[in-house]
């Protein structure tokens, strides 16, 4: 059986054990309302045979830009921090995303539910975190930002040297 039946079989077979009908679409794609302010889209992806699961935690302030993006670079450079997930940062639209992929081997039920709180953990704590970002609260110390990039440094103190953020 191929990873995107795999997919489809484990989705409905979710749904069927939380009581929601759900179902993958002709583009093997599944999206999953989480509550009013976060939905979580699952795609089946050919080019990693694998379930990309995907939630967007919120636009990037424009007063605090520098303090966010920073923050989620630094995030990303840390496996333990983000939990073997990615952040993405959407230039079109100025959101921050949580990203995760769940390999085609591991598509069963039991793993599709274990992934799914994880991410679902994670993302909502992450969009405490954009929210806090919004508020010009930086959440290392919980201290108000400047807008001004040039005062940003203390707010990440305890983050990765910045050859990491050198691309």
């Amino acid at each position: 059986m191929d990873g995107s039946q795999l997919m489809a079989d484990a989705i409905v077979a979710f749904g069927n054990e939380i009581g929601v009908e759900l179902s993958v679409d002709s583009d093997n794609y599944c999206c999953l309302a989480i509550n009013d302010d976060m939905q979580l889209h699952m795609k089946f992806n050919e080019y990693f045979n694998g379930i990309v699961f995907y939630s967007e935690l919120g636009e990037v302030p424009e007063a605090n830009q520098h303090n966010t993006l920073k923050y989620f670079v630094h995030a990303n450079c840390n496996r333990v921090s983000c939990e073997e997930m990615t952040f993405s940062y959407d230039e079109e639209s100025k959101n921050i995303g949580l990203a995760s992929l769940l390999p085609s081997n591991f598509i069963q039920v039991d793993s599709l539910k274990k992934i799914l709180e994880k991410f679902i953990t994670k993302a909502e704590a992450m969009r405490a975190v954009m929210l806090e970002f919004m508020q010009g609260i930086s959440p290392v110390n919980n201290t108000t930002t400047a807008a001004d990039p040039s005062s940003s440094n203390s707010a990440m103190a305890s983050a990765p040297d910045n050859q990491f953020m050198r691309i």
